[in-house]
């Protein structure tokens, strides 16, 4: 089962040194304060050191057990599994790891308009990409193959 305590004292260190490298920030090299704002420029969905730096500062212990707490409350478990393993040993892997969440009490699945849907996937020459997508009354199974045809089973 999943139990996580957090140490107030070893939070209150970390905190402050997460703050005072945010505040170092701007006495860091400019090559690297040149990098860090035409990326922040650039990207459309990301915070500044200064935003960060604002909600760290307000951040206390209590709220960090809130969130440990509620953050298991609605979950999505997407998993890949890179190596010498086969289709049965990432199963299983997948297996054991939901079984772990579902002895949460009051855990739910996230709703579909909760999840991200936006995704590119790139297939490798010669290789397989396996999706399985369950729904109330049907298992689909894709089976991707770069140098053939999609095949579709159930």
């Amino acid at each position: 089962m999943f139990f996580w305590e957090s140490n107030e004292e070893r939070y209150n260190i970390l905190k402050e040194t997460f703050c005072r490298n945010l505040r170092n920030f701007r006495q860091g090299q400019p090559y690297v304060q040149s990098h860090y704002y035409t990326m922040l420029i650039l990207g459309s969905r990301q915070w500044s050191k200064e935003e960060i730096l604002a909600c760290a500062e307000k951040t206390e212990v209590e709220r960090l057990r809130r969130f440990t707490r509620d953050s298991l409350q609605a979950l999505q478990i997407e998993m890949l599994v890179c190596g010498n393993s086969t289709e049965k040993e990432s199963t299983d892997i997948l297996d054991d790891v939901v079984s772990k969440f579902k002895g949460l009490p009051d855990t739910r699945h996230l709703f579909d308009i909760e999840l991200d849907q936006y995704r590119e996937h790139e297939i490798p020459k010669g290789k397989i990409f396996i999706i399985r997508l369950n729904f109330a009354f049907v298992m689909l199974v894709l089976v991707l193959q770069w140098e053939h045809i999609f095949h579709v089973g159930t």
